[in-house]
């Protein structure tokens, strides 16, 4: 064997030093690099975390400091304070120790909680004075300063009474405390955003006092302020005190006052786009239109979670309408911003929960419609509904749940047959499908006015209205009607076979027989798809038109040679023959062959024999274009 060569050696620390090899010695040196590297980063980061501890303890004594101080001037204060000392002695350094995000982020104490009251008292008397040098809001008429500096303290207070809203829970023990707060939070916010409840203002002033409000409303609408997921947390907590049957720990009027305060804030950008104002840039309704779709109309059984005396509020169509349109427009980037709020709250994971977009096709159900408890008669769409708008909307969410359900089936029997493994008592899923179904139960009541005879029977009307796309509504924009389109029986359709399938899938009773009960059973509209199904069957289809030829009155059809004999033949058959033929046809139309030649091979003149007998398979398109009905 050959020596192998001996590898090339240096060495760089003398000769007592131990000699390596080049490649050893570039891999410590590097090794030695990183390790230097890292000593820096870590010092770095130390000295980062340090003047991070340094800065959040300082500002921790000073806001104590502060608190302490701001508590006696608040004790001490008199009748004579001024708008400008309620801003710069008492707004200042309370937003700074109330309103800072180290506060907000954690649950209120109850000392935060008494000087907040405070607080909110000293300005809510302020907003009441008829002085205007006594009045907070005096200040949005004033000076270009004076105008910044309310603006920046009302958006501040704003976001604050939006946080204590959704940290109220009034089915919980230990938040008494909070009611009191949160009545005034939002006694506060309404008064800030209202500009009939300053009582101090002159007609001089109206113009600069509406442009104020329209700012701040703007304002509300971003997610920056936050309200509508605060609203939105506020009303899940509802939700779950009705699901759970809790009763309410505060008094009934506290309660209704918060909620009707919540719904009324959700709802004030809707009622502030309805007043004309030059400066079109203060104010922008599509914002709130798409928060209020993604936050407020996703939540679950939102018309059950509400007191009865609100649900007016949410059907008008100056909230509604609005909503509609923003999803027919926008309806990609709401459906993304849905996707991002469940991944949120984590309720996509639950295999047997309904997404949000299927809350949200329920709530859009029931806000259009007043229905009752009759199933058949009773029932009509809210005033002003352009129903154009509603289907079309409808149809946009009933096939994203079905894209939804369809894409969770799979996971669902997947962790049936997972339970069913571990637990061989079976328990625990039965509770599990328990649980399931009646949620799914309790969903497909929600949908009760899809699957009444009414609400066919009204889109069929504005149907045969053939409502064009260039006649806009009122609340609807140029840009939502290029969208529609004339209003046909196609789009009717469409809703109800969304339905069929949605029913297929979440009724675990009685599946789609609601549905077809009701398609079945709804004068004339048989009728009608069986027109338009005929249509589409036999539009542009040569072979059949020359064969088949029928009389509009339907007295006379003749096959080739065939005489009237052909159709005095099919009206005497029985309800058998019927079926058959039905088969037979059904075939042709699929290319298929059937045992009956209806072609002679060798080209002789049909025997009045082979006429009546080959009668039996004809189709007479005109004797059953009226469909079922007329047999």
């Amino acid at each position: 064997m050959s020596v192998p060569p001996k590898q090339r050696q240096v060495s760089l620390r003398g000769a007592s030093a131990k000699e390596i090899s080049r490649d050893a010695l570039l891999e410590k040196v590097s090794q030695e690099r990183e390790l230097r590297i890292y000593n820096r980063r870590a010092s770095a980061a130390a000295l980062f975390v340090q003047r991070v501890w340094r800065r959040y303890n300082a500002m921790k004594k000073v806001s104590e400091q502060l608190q302490q101080e701001w508590e006696t001037l608040a004790v001490r204060h008199n009748n004579q304070m001024t708008s400008g000392w309620i801003s710069k002695n008492l707004l200042r350094p309370f937003l700074f120790f109330a309103a800072r995000a180290s506060t907000l982020h954690q649950k209120l104490q109850f000392t935060n909680v008494k000087r907040i009251s405070t607080c909110f008292k000293i300005l809510l008397r302020s907003i009441n004075s008829t002085d205007a040098e006594k009045n907070f809001c005096s200040l949005a008429v004033g000076t270009h300063g004076e105008k910044s500096t309310w603006l920046y303290q009302a958006q501040k207070l704003i976001s604050l009474c939006s946080f204590i809203l959704a940290e109220c829970d009034i089915t919980c023990h230990g938040h008494e405390n909070m009611v009191p707060l949160t009545v005034l939070a939002m006694h506060l916010s309404i008064s800030l955003s209202d500009l009939k409840g300053w009582k101090s203002l002159k007609s001089d002033n109206i113009r600069d006092a509406d442009i104020a409000v329209k700012r701040l409303i703007g304002f509300m609408a971003t997610r920056k302020c936050g309200m509508y997921s605060c609203i939105r947390k506020y009303i899940m907590k509802l939700g779950s005190q009705v699901a759970s049957g809790k009763k309410t720990v505060v008094s009934t009027d506290d309660c209704f006052v918060i909620t009707a305060s919540a719904v009324n804030l959700a709802l004030r950008s809707f009622h502030s786009k309805r007043l004309d104002i030059s400066n079109t840039d203060i104010f922008d309704a599509n914002d709130a239109s798409k928060q209020y779709c993604v936050f407020i109309l996703t939540v679950p059984y939102l018309t059950q979670c509400l007191p009865s005396l609100l649900l007016p509020a949410l059907k008008h169509e100056s909230a509604l309408l609005p909503c509609l349109d923003s999803l027919l427009i926008s309806k990609d980037k709401i459906f993304d911003e849905i996707l991002k709020l469940e991944q949120s709250e984590n309720s996509g994971s639950c295999a047997e929960a309904i997404p949000c977009s299927g809350w949200a096709l329920a709530n859009i159900i029931n806000l259009a419609t007043e229905h009752g408890d009759d199933s058949c008669a009773t029932g009509r769409f809210i005033q002003g509904l352009d129903c154009r708008l509603y289907v079309h909307v409808v149809n946009i969410f009933s096939e994203n749940l079905l894209n939804w359900l369809e894409s969770n089936v799979g996971l669902m029997r997947k962790n049936s047959d997972e339970l069913l493994a571990i637990d061989y008592s079976s328990e625990a899923v039965d509770s599990i499908s328990d649980n399931s179904n009646s949620m799914k139960s309790s969903y497909i009541d929600l949908l009760k006015p899809v699957y009444q005879q009414w609400h066919l029977r009204n889109l069929l009307i504005m149907v045969k209205k053939n409502i064009p796309a260039q006649v806009a509504d009122s609340c609807a924009t140029n840009q939502s009607i290029e969208y529609l389109g004339n209003f046909k029986l196609l789009n009717v359709i469409y809703l109800y076979y969304y339905m069929l399938r949605i029913f297929s899938f979440l009724n675990p009773f009685l599946g789609s027989l609601p549905i077809l009960n009701i398609l079945s059973f709804t004068p004339g509209f048989l009728v009608e798809l069986w027109e338009i199904l005929q249509a589409s069957i036999f539009s542009g289809t040569g072979h059949l038109s020359h064969e088949v030829k029928f009389c509009k009155d339907g007295k006379d059809a003749t096959v080739g040679n065939c005489n009237e004999t052909i159709c005095d033949t099919r009206h005497r058959r029985n309800m058998k023959d019927a079926g058959s033929k039905w088969v037979n046809v059904l075939q042709k139309i699929a290319g298929r062959s059937t045992d009956v030649n209806y072609t002679n091979s060798n080209d002789d003149p049909l025997s009045p024999d082979q006429v009546n007998e080959d009668a039996r398979d004809l189709w007479d398109v005109e004797a059953m274009r009226r469909g079922p009905q007329e047999r």
